[in-house]
């Protein structure tokens, strides 16, 4: 199937049309994709899986992937900072680590709001 022009609600209709909030499942991903690019749920999800690999292995080196009209997927260091034992309430160091930061497109935000 095509890419679907921008502002074309027919994916929305046909592939996924819920009206009530839901968080869609890996196996419903798979499904969906499948069924709105004619391909078997089998190579969808080595496509979701070389993406998800390709992404965290770009990430992890501190790289950005910046799909145009999606966003921008990138990571930062996140420095070590005081924090508190909720149990004990005691003082520790939270050690500084690496946090993956999305940032959507101005597309993607406008298609979520309209």
């Amino acid at each position: 199937m095509p890419h679907q022009p921008q502002g074309d609600k027919t994916f929305q209709s046909k592939i996924y049309n819920r009206k009530e909030a839901h968080s869609m499942t890996k196996s419903e991903f798979i499904s969906t994709l499948a069924a709105a690019t004619d391909m078997k749920k089998s190579d969808v999800e080595r496509v979701i899986a070389a993406a998800a690999n390709t992404l965290t292995g770009v990430m992890r080196s501190g790289d950005s992937v910046n799909i145009s009209g999606f966003g921008i997927f990138t990571s930062k260091v996140r420095d070590a900072h005081p924090g508190k034992n909720p149990a004990t309430g005691e003082t520790i160091t939270v050690p500084a680590k690496r946090v993956a930061i999305f940032k959507p497109a101005k597309q993607l935000k406008d298609a979520v709001n309209s």
